[in-house]
């Protein structure tokens, strides 16, 4: 049995290194940091990456799918169950936003009490200061932008031929483990 345990553990591994490379390849496109009404008119929607698509900013998400150190904390939900019936993954992400972006999000949102740096005042430029903003109720209205789920889709095909091909391979060792 060690040997199917074996199996179903490669398969995780493959499974996780497929899953991720689509899901930040495929779903995720590099972004561009917008700071005024021009520039956003400039990038969005942005027609290369197609209507809908997340835009990395900082990398942040993008790495906890791969498993990359971006914060010095592991961000990645990887899990593997390996039971003789069969195997359980769970792949997934701590970031905070990372389920606002998979599955979408549309409520109010209370925004903590902060510091910001400001650098003009009623349309002129001032020297830059720091002013105490309270906090505050906002709306958010955030759209679905997929990543996970549809790589998993598109993978499925993939991952299910892999398990057939191999998992012959390892029943039949298992019949004839001397040959």
């Amino acid at each position: 049995m060690s040997r199917i345990r074996d199996f179903y553990e490669r398969f995780a591994s493959v499974a996780n290194t497929r899953i991720s490379a689509r899901a930040t390849t495929g779903f995720m496109k590099p972004g561009q940091k917008v700071r005024t009404a021009e520039e956003r008119a400039q990038f969005y929607p942005n027609p290369a990456s197609g209507p809908g698509t997340l835009r990395r900013m900082s990398g942040r998400l993008a790495s906890s799918i791969t498993g990359a150190d971006f914060t010095g904390d592991r961000e990645g939900i990887f899990n593997v169950v390996v039971r003789d019936a069969g195997v359980q993954i769970e792949k997934g992400s701590k970031v905070p936003y990372a389920g606002m972006h998979e599955f979408g999000f549309s409520g109010s949102v209370t925004i903590p009490a902060h510091t910001r740096t400001i650098t003009q005042a009623f349309g002129r430029a001032i020297e830059p200061r720091q002013v105490q903003v309270n906090s505050f109720v906002r709306g958010l209205s955030v759209p679905a932008r997929p990543y996970l789920r549809p790589a998993i889709d598109q993978e499925e095909k993939f991952l299910m031929n892999w398990l057939a091909d191999n998992y012959r391979r390892v029943i039949e060792s298992e019949v004839r483990p001397n040959e």
